[in-house]
């Protein structure tokens, strides 16, 4: 077994840090990058609505497990409080299209208790459990939906299993789960470590395996489209990200801590499935050991690609590699430091030519805000990390619903 997988749950380093109260908030304007942390009294009066909001997901077991903060369109951060949503919430999914009302419906998987539960997302910002149910399997760590939100497909690393849950739509765009009707079994040393939903198909890296598998859903069953996609011994593919308009998709290959870290463009074609068209170094000027590249996404429109890479070492060689993305090629633009051990990632518009990256440093406790520029590719320091006081190991941006940004006065 590969010594980063023995403990799925994830390598932990706790430190004295504050932790970001309700008011307290980060400026992070392009003109303004080297701005501290600087806490503003609270606001007066109810409670802002928000059209979108930042979760973060903690690696904690008990107690508030989720924060939240109000992001505005210029990128400026505000804590609204924590929430408690099970042990280890390392991932959190949209249940499907966004809502009507004044609630969104949101997963998440609990790491350590080996469930899934679904969320309500208020017009506040906060969230609230509204139902959970066994994962079928050790240690969830990832999950997605079918594009009506009709089913959640959750991944379980420890266990090696895929399960499908049903989600019941109810009053408000409120949804709830139910036990699982199907589960697909891997293997005990599959290390199923994400799923994904592409052009009808369902895509499944199984880490331990050194493959992903490539199935099909139909007739709420999972079922075998094409032979896995192989990759190289030892490379363990982890997570995937797939073009907005081309028929390309990204792999991110944690390897082992010893193989040469890697990303992998992938061909995608509904017909013949998923196929190897370049691998790349993903981690810029350094050289294992001890290099794990972790979270992979599509900058909007689709010009450039970013990976980020972990550093299990103390050398502090953690950091965001860019590539810009051709027809059927990558091109390596820049390698930017970040925090110790970047296990996740998130990237939203700013502006016309401008964007935020935020990303959640495991093993420092804190997040590194990153101004994004979408015509060039290029990352500059927003401001200076903010200290969570807990590990993050998840970290996204979702949308209120629709009847709350109608009524949004963002402060």
């Amino acid at each position: 077994m590969r010594p980063h997988a023995r403990a799925y749950c994830g390598l932990l380093s706790f430190c004295e840090s504050p932790t970001a109260q309700a008011g307290d908030k980060i400026q992070t304007t392009p003109n303004e990058r080297d701005t501290l942390f600087a806490p503003t009294a609270p606001s007066p009066g109810p409670a802002p609505l928000l059209d979108r909001v930042l979760l973060v997901g903690l690696y904690k077991d008990r107690g508030s497990s989720i924060k939240s903060y109000a992001l505005s369109d210029d990128g400026s951060l505000t804590s609204i409080g924590d929430s408690n949503a099970g042990g280890n919430p390392s991932w959190i999914a949209a249940a499907g299209p966004r809502g009507e009302g004044t609630l969104t419906s949101l997963l998440t998987v609990s790491e350590t208790g080996n469930t899934v539960a679904s969320l309500s997302l208020g017009c506040d910002g906060k969230v609230t459990e509204t139902s959970r149910v066994s994962s079928q399997g050790a240690g969830p760590v990832h999950l997605a939906t079918d594009p009506l939100g009709e089913h959640a497909f959750v991944a379980n690393y420890g266990g090696g299993t895929v399960a499908v849950l049903p989600v019941t739509q109810g009053g408000d765009s409120a949804v709830s789960l139910g036990e699982a009707t199907q589960t697909v079994d891997f293997g005990a040393s599959a290390h199923a470590h994400s799923t994904y939903l592409s052009g009808g198909g369902v895509y499944v890296p199984t880490l331990g395996l050194d493959q992903v598998q490539q199935l099909t859903f139909e007739g709420g069953k999972l079922s075998k489209a094409h032979e896995p996609l192989s990759v190289p011994q030892d490379q363990g593919p982890r997570h995937l990200a797939f073009h907005p308009t081309l028929p390309l998709a990204v792999l991110a290959n944690e390897g082992n801590g010893t193989t040469q870290p890697t990303i992998e463009l992938l061909g995608v074609d509904a017909a013949q499935g998923l196929s190897t068209i370049a691998t790349y170094e993903a981690s810029g000027p350094y050289s294992p050991p001890d290099l794990y590249p972790a979270e992979v996404l599509f900058s909007p429109g689709g010009s450039f690609m970013l990976v980020s890479v972990r550093d299990a070492s103390t050398q502090k060689r953690d950091g965001i590699a860019v590539f810009q993305v051709g027809a059927e090629s990558l091109t390596f633009k820049d390698y930017t430091a970040v925090g110790h051990y970047p296990r996740s990632m998130t990237l939203t518009k700013t502006g016309s030519q401008a964007g935020l990256l935020i990303v959640g440093n495991q093993k420092d406790n804190s997040l590194t805000l990153l101004n994004f520029d979408l015509a060039s590719g290029a990352l500059h320091k927003a401001a200076e990390d903010l200290p969570l006081g807990d590990s993050p190991a998840f970290v996204g941006i979702f949308e209120t619903a629709k009847g709350c940004a109608a009524q949004a006065t963002l402060v």
